[in-house]
This record gives structure tokens, sequence and C-alpha cells, in this order.
């Protein structure tokens, strides 16, 4: 139970990043500021 437990946690950890980086990048296409979307793309880019 407690695997499941630390599984759910790390699934929450990583939604509420989701949610972080969806409200960075809906604030950068209000402000239409090239600079901050280049940011966004950055956070969002996949490491190898």
């Amino acid at each position: 139970m407690e695997e499941i437990r630390d599984a759910l946690v790390g699934i929450e950890n990583q939604l509420e990043q989701i949610n972080k980086r969806l409200g960075d990048f809906e604030g950068c296409i209000e402000t239409r500021t090239p600079l901050q979307m280049l940011r966004v793309a950055d956070m969002t880019r996949q490491t190898q």
C-alpha cells in the first residue's frame, strides 16, 4: 500500500507541475511576449 501511496504522490506532483506550466503558457499568450514564449518552450522541452 505504501508503494501505491508513493506513486499517487508522484502523480499528484507531476499534475501540479503540468498545471503550473499551463498557467505560465496561458499568461504568455495573453502578453504576446516572444521572450516569455521561448522560456515556456524551454521548460517543456524533454531532456535527453
